[in-house]
């Protein structure tokens, strides 16, 4: 299906067609545009690319989908939705700091046999647990750092989204 739509001198997109022309745009006609309102989407070399603020928008969704899609340790799968990492963070401390019982449970999913288990675990291991947990939250953000610079760069391409996060 052709559409009408109105895009600045910077390639963004101003408005669909309805009769009346802005100031400053010009009228492009494209078969096969991409479904939406075009809001998200600016015309550029033939192609359509989502504009920086959508694309923004994509990276953010995706940091927050892995930084608390959790990880494995030691056979054991950690939690790390917001509820998750703030647990984590206290067992941590208190583990680091002389407070936490040795041998006290940590809740988790057995990977093995698929099963939530009250695992003892040892200060040493909620350490572990906690160092592990900050790493792979700091390394989503640190992407998403990475891919809102290219962004902002004009160097992002979709491809980059999947790409780079947290084991």
């Amino acid at each position: 299906m052709t559409q009408k739509f109105y895009i600045n001198e910077n390639g963004e997109f101003v408005g669909s067609w309805d009769g009346v022309e802005p100031e400053d745009t010009n009228l492009i006609e494209v078969a096969d545009a991409p479904p939406g309102d075009g809001y998200a989407w600016s015309f550029s070399a033939s192609t359509w690319q989502m504009t920086s603020a959508a694309q923004k928008s994509a990276v953010s969704a995706q940091r927050y989908e892995v930084e608390t899609g959790g990880f494995a340790w030691n056979g054991f799968y950690i939690d790390t939705e917001r509820d998750s990492q703030a647990k984590i963070n206290s067992a941590w401390a208190a583990a680091r700091d002389g407070f936490r019982a040795e041998g006290s449970v940590w809740k988790c999913l057995d990977l093995s046999s698929q099963e939530v288990v009250a695992r003892p675990t040892s200060n040493e291991e909620m350490i572990d647990i906690g160092r592990k947990a900050f790493l792979y939250v700091q390394k989503c953000y640190d992407r998403e750092g990475e891919l809102l610079a290219a962004i902002d760069a004009g160097n992002y391409t979709e491809a980059m989204l999947k790409v780079g996060w947290a084991p």
